[in-house]
């Protein structure tokens, strides 16, 4: 019969018979701590899904946001550039008192009603899933909440 293998003091080797070898060996998975993945995805949303490995889900949250946020810039250009005319005049025009806010076209609000919930509500998901993709990790792998 073998004897169970001796552990260092700081439990980081143990003796195999003839050297110490490290405990924690490549294969093994490791804890994952879910402030990493949910700061990633505060900053840029899916990231935290992406970098788990999820990457259908951290694609298609970080693919929503990216569409939102282009869409409403190539709006609000267009939209601009209705407002401000030709560039000589556009000056002269913009900084009229309250010609701005009285010919600020419908596009834009309607756009910043549809796309910039749709958005938040990617940004949301994307932090959400980052966190419950690192917690079902360590529940899969036996590691405590």
């Amino acid at each position: 019969m073998q004897t169970p293998p001796q552990y260092s003091a700081d439990g980081r080797f143990w003796w195999n018979g003839y050297q110490w070898v490290p405990a924690w060996q490549p294969g093994t998975p490791q804890r994952r701590s879910l402030w990493p993945y949910l700061l990633a995805s505060v900053f840029v949303p899916g990231l935290g899904s992406l970098l788990q490995g999820r990457w259908r889900w951290g694609a298609a949250v970080l693919g929503v946001f990216v569409a939102c946020v282009i869409t409403f810039f190539v709006v609000f250009a267009v939209n601009f550039a209705t407002i401000a005319g030709t560039f000589p005049d556009c000056f002269q025009r913009l900084c009229r008192p309250g010609y701005f806010a009285a010919n600020w076209p419908a596009g834009i609000f309607i756009t910043m009603a549809v796309v910039w919930p749709i958005a938040f509500v990617a940004w949301i998901v994307g932090i959400i899933d980052a966190a419950r993709g690192a917690q079902e990790w360590n529940r899969a792998h036996g590691f405590p909440d």
